[in-house]
This record gives structure tokens, C-alpha cells and sequence, in this order.
């Protein structure tokens, strides 16, 4: 995305009639890697990461969901030292940042769920062509930080759960699909991830209606000079 934006999000839990919880959320905004960080192409795709640096996650903020994980660009300003002082004869330009957000689904417990939250996003952005201005080298090294964590996954917890022996297949792909979308402030309004757990209950449209109606009770009550 161009230019400056303002991202709000926010998380939502819901354990139902379950006896435990399985599934956990991630959030991470950092600045893109620069020429001299980015990962070198002889690196190993199996070599685990160290967990990415996230924001705390408030308490009961881990919410149910297998779904796929966004990452989205957006501007982001310089660094004072650098707008404070810029070189000579050169032009200082904003850095851009990296989103990333992640609903992951245990597998008949939490374990695989909170593997995939320590170790996905290192995975991901450490594969050749993540950083590429071509979308499809972006949508080709998240399928490779896919199968590289998957990898690691059953090396570490096992994930015996999503492969049937007898099949000789994997019940569940660590394979995942990719696209890519172009956001349009002036018409995207909100990103919603969610697991079979909300779709199979909510369609979509009243998804999107329930984020409205929270938007608007949020307008009014800050209209209205009442405390949020």
C-alpha cells in the first residue's frame, strides 16, 4: 500500500461448550529487512528461527481459527535521527513495514497451534523472495515458510494428527493456498480472519455487520463525550 495508513485491530475469543482451548492468534508489525539483513539464499529452509518479536497479547485475546496468515505492507515514517539529519544531495524516504497476522488451529490439541505461532513468521520472512516486489516470488516463499515450519512441526510435536499412515497422505495440506490483494482505502474497510469455528456459524456479510455496528456504537460514544 502507498502512503501513510493508520492500521486498528482488534482480537476475539470465544471457548464455546469446549473443554480447552486448541487455537491461538499472532500479531507483528516490524520494518522491512534492509539490503544487509535480508536472508542469505544458501540458508538452510529447515534451520528453526528464533520466535519473532510481537506485541504482549492481552489476556483472553486468543481467539479460534485456521485460517491463512496476511502479511501487508504499509509506509512507515524514518527515523528521527535520520529525517533530522539527512545527506547531502539524498532523498530520505519512508521504510516500509511488514503485517503480519495469524490464526492457527491446533490439531487435536494446542501444541501444533503454538508452534506454528513461535516459528511461522520466521520461517516466511526469511525465504528468498519475500521481500521481492513480484507477487508471485512473495507467494511462492510463504508456501516454502509453510513447509519449512510444517517440517520443523514434525520433527519437534510430531503432528501426528494430520497424517493418515494407512493413506500414506496428510489429512490436512501444510500446503497452503496463496493470492494476493490490492487494499484500497477508499473501499476496503476491514480484514476479517476467522476458522471453520466462525464461518461455519457467521456468513460473511454479517461478519462485516457486526464490525459495523461496533464502529458506530464506538462514533457515538465518543460523540456523545462518553468514556470508551
Amino acid at each position: 500500500m502507498a502512503g501513510l495508513y493508520s492500521l486498528g485491530v482488534s482480537v476475539f475469543s470465544d471457548q464455546g461448550g469446549r473443554k480447552y482451548m486448541e487455537d491461538v492468534t499472532q500479531i507483528v508489525v516490524e520494518p522491512e529487512p534492509t539490503a544487509e539483513e535480508k536472508p542469505s539464499a544458501r540458508r538452510s529452509l529447515s534451520q528453526p528461527s528464533p520466535p519473532p518479536r510481537s506485541p504482549s497479547t492481552p489476556a483472553g485475546s486468543e481467539i479460534s481459527g485456521r485460517g491463512p496468515a496476511v502479511a501487508a505492507r504499509e509506509a512507515r515514517d524514518p527515523p528521527p535521527d535520520a529525517a533530522a539529519s539527512p545527506t547531502p544531495g539524498c532523498c530520505c524516504r519512508r521504510r516500509s513495514s511488514v503485517a503480519f497476522f495469524a490464526v492457527c488451529d491446533g490439531h487435536g490439541g494446542r501444541e501444533a497451534a503454538q508452534f506454528a505461532r513461535e516459528h511461522l513468521w520466521g520461517f516466511i520472512k526469511k525465504q528468498k523472495g519475500f521481500t521481492s516486489s513480484e507477487p508471485a516470488k512473495v507467494c511462492a516463499a510463504i508456501r516454502k515458510g509453510f513447509l519449512a515450519c510444517h517440517l520443523a512441526m514434525w520433527k519437534k510435536l510430531g503432528d501426528l494428527w494430520s497424517y493418515d499412515f494407512f493413506s500414506g497422505e496428510f489429512v490436512v495440506s501444510p500446503e497452503p493456498d496463496t493470492s494476493v490483494h490490492t487494499l484500497d482505502p477508499q473501499k476496503h474497510k476491514y480484514i476479517i480472519l476467522g476458522s471453520d469455528g466462525l464461518w461455519n456459524m457467521i456468513p460473511p456479510q454479517d461478519a462485516i455487520s457486526m464490525c459495523q455496528d461496533q464502529e458506530e456504537k464506538k462514533y457515538l460514544m465518543v460523540r456523545n463525550g462518553s468514556i470508551i
